[in-house]
């Protein structure tokens, strides 16, 4: 049995070239155009330390016959060890008897977040709106939260990770304050909810009224506010509305 869960048919190969990171765990996410997604696979070179300055690393990874027509991949680090800050140039994939796809990062590569590429040549990422809405409430009720707030978007095309809303500077969730945000990453078609949670800790009573998710071309909006997001995460379901581009 593989790490998929189905029996593996041969081995593909993963390509990374980048810079300084010799001891961190990289894992990898691949996700094909249905929307299926392969892993996490964590990334291990056996034949010489790991993501070393200016190396391509090349690592045989386990995959199956049903792994085809790539849509993106995500890669994250945990960012443990001596040299946890890592500039990622490539990753190329090569499935056996069949494409190579080449995905573009060149950036600086955080910890504990993850990070997406299309193929090269593939259509471009979109940009992705969210407008969060804390509930309303009078001077005695404490709908807002001080915690950090992390979405995962979900779509017929994968799924966003998890990230955080964040902005610099700027109180966000407070009680009747309406909170916009933009995320640029891979198409995820359309779209069919939204995964919510808070971290810190700070022990407050979040309650959020709505969020709507826009690509630019339709909105999705939840239906069955306010939610209590509390230590637990809540999964809301989105419905499209109008179209954005008719605003």
């Amino acid at each position: 049995m593989s790490l998929f869960g189905l029996a593996p048919r041969a081995r593909s190969l993963a390509k990374i070239f980048g810079n300084i990171l010799n001891t961190a765990t990289v894992t990898i996410k691949i996700t094909d155009k249905s929307g299926k997604p392969y892993g996490p696979l964590d990334l291990v070179d056996k034949d010489k330390d790991a993501f070393e300055r200016n190396t391509v690393n090349k690592i045989n990874l386990l995959t199956l016959d049903r792994v085809t027509n790539i849509h993106k991949i995500s890669i994250c680090h945990n960012g443990k060890g001596a040299g946890p800050e890592w500039h990622l140039g490539y990753i190329e994939l090569s499935l056996p008897g069949r494409e190579t796809y080449k995905f573009e990062f060149d950036k600086w590569i955080k910890a504990d977040r993850w990070y997406d590429a299309v193929p090269k040549g593939a259509a471009p990422p979109k940009k992705y709106t969210v407008s969060v809405e804390t509930r309303k409430g009078g001077l005695t009720s404490t709908y807002g939260t001080d915690n950090d707030v992390f979405i995962n978007i979900v779509g017929k095309l994968g799924d966003s990770n998890m990230f955080q809303l964040k902005q610099k500077g700027k109180n966000l969730f407070e009680k009747g304050k309406t909170d916009v945000f933009e995320r640029t990453m891979a198409d995820l078609g359309d779209l069919l909810g939204v995964q919510v949670e808070k971290r810190g800790k700070i022990n407050d009573q979040w309650h959020m009224q709505s969020i709507v998710i826009s690509d630019g071309t339709r909105d999705y909006r939840s239906q069955n506010g306010p939610y209590e997001v509390n230590k637990d995460m809540v999964k809301v379901k989105l419905e499209s509305c109008t179209s954005a581009q008719s605003q």
